[in-house]
């Protein structure tokens, strides 16, 4: 008989605590996670997916990185340390790591969980090849948690459709939803807000073409906060344009981040990435923020269009405009979905109610 102690082993992404390193949505769901299993002692073990820099050497970096991983997940298995496993997976080309990671718990005899962070699943109707290799793939973990049930469809539709969980993201630590919703009048600017980074796939250059469509037209002013490849790019349009009603304030302090969405009116996620369910999206709502945001992921599960929010289509500055234009026009819009939006994120994204059932169901199949 096998022994183990009740230990859960975390396969998840932290900081490096390297200069420039930016917690993504992973890192903040991780961390959340982390003080969960704190505050209710259960006991655990962090392997951090998340590779130190080797400057020019990104290839030995990577190599080191993942190597580094399984010697230490062999010698916890090994050590009969731990009593079930728990692994973030991100991008779609990041599957067979996190797989392997599953298959070889299993051969040490320990339940293994693969939570699908994002929706990368959801893009392979059109690629037969990785539709047949993911499929196999996902055969190996005991369990798999996804983010919402149009996900959780697709793994289904992939052949997986025992044991697959919807846990729905959760609220950041230290972040509470606010007993006030949203209000503005015509006296003053109507602010609205982006958080992310600065790449083509999260809708920024959406953002930019909707502000030059509004500028000098309406007292409307574009927050967007972040970092990112494209950023300097962006600048460009925005000074060749001469936009005066945009801001770009790169990546900011929780306090100074916090700061921002309580003086913001609406949130914007125009975004056609890979979404699970972004946590700046959450962080806003908290702030009884409605969100403008495209069906991406998760991401109507959580933002019914007309109810508190607007769903968008993707690449359409056309859309966002107008979708802006409602709240611009008609206050009592805003303070409605805010006062739901406060009202669905208390609701679905409470952090130890959906951290229990995540932890519940693995510690059932580890007595199974």
């Amino acid at each position: 008989m096998i022994v183990r102690r009740n230990k859960i082993l975390l396969i998840v992404p932290q900081d490096t605590g390297e200069p420039g390193f930016f917690p993504g949505g992973q890192v903040t769901a991780a961390n959340g996670l982390i003080d969960y299993l704190a505050s209710i002692k259960i006991d655990y073990e962090v392997i951090n997916l998340v590779t130190r820099s080797h400057g020019k050497n990104y290839i030995i970096g990577k190599f080191l990185g993942v190597a580094y991983r399984f010697l230490k997940l062999i010698k916890a298995l090994k050590d009969r340390n731990v009593s079930c496993v728990l692994v973030f997976g991100g991008a779609l080309s990041g599957i067979p790591d996190r797989v392997l990671m599953c298959m070889l718990s299993k051969i040490f005899h320990t339940p293994s969980s693969l939570f699908l962070r994002n929706s990368g699943v959801m893009n392979l109707e059109n690629d037969g090849i990785k539709r047949y290799i993911v499929s196999i793939l996902l055969r190996s973990p005991d369990l798999i948690f996804v983010q919402g049930e149009n996900v959780k469809n697709i793994v289904s539709g992939l052949g997986r459709k025992r044991n697959v969980h919807v846990i729905r993201n959760w609220l950041p630590v230290g972040v509470n939803v606010s007993d006030t919703h949203k209000c503005y009048s015509k006296s003053e600017d109507m602010r609205v807000i982006f958080v992310g980074r600065m790449v083509k796939s999260k809708g920024v250059f959406d953002i930019i073409a909707a502000a030059k469509k509004m500028e000098g037209k309406y007292n409307i002013h574009f927050d967007m906060v972040g970092d990112g490849a494209q950023l300097d790019e962006l600048k460009n349009l925005v000074t060749r344009d001469k936009l005066s009603n945009l801001k770009f304030h790169g990546w900011k302090s929780r306090v100074e981040l916090y700061q921002l969405l309580y003086q913001s009116h609406v949130f914007l996620l125009p975004t056609y990435h890979d979404e699970g369910l972004p946590n700046s999206l959450l962080e806003a709502m908290c702030f009884g923020l409605p969100a403008i945001v495209t069906d991406i992921g998760a991401i109507n599960e959580t933002i019914k269009n007309g109810v508190n929010g607007f769903i968008v289509k993707p690449k359409s500055p056309e859309d966002l405009v107008c979708a802006i234009k409602k709240y611009f026009d008609d206050q009592t819009i805003l303070a409605r979905h805010s006062v739901t939006s406060l009202e669905t994120v208390a609701a679905l994204h409470n952090r130890d109610i959906n951290c229990s059932k995540l932890i519940k169901l693995m510690l059932e199949t580890k007595d199974a």
